[in-house]
């Protein structure tokens, strides 16, 4: 479930463990992806949004997340 884990910002590493948690939780989901603007990328299935106030209206962002749902 997480890529290698580096040192980095407590916040991101508190909502990859937080996301980490509830899909332990929730064992019936099977396809999921993280989307956020901050960079969750210890996390396997994570789309950046890097421009926040785009969000996933960004080009190419659709794409990334079917990629994982299909």
């Amino acid at each position: 479930m997480f890529k290698d884990i580096h040192p980095g910002n407590e916040l991101e590493m508190t909502r990859c463990f937080e996301i980490q948690d509830w899909l332990k939780e929730h064992p019936e989901v099977t396809h999921w992806v993280a989307i956020d603007d901050m960079d969750l990328s210890y996390l396997s299935n994570f789309v950046q949004t890097p421009r926040s106030k785009e969000g996933i209206k960004q080009s190419g962002i659709k794409e990334k997340i079917l990629k994982f749902l299909n």
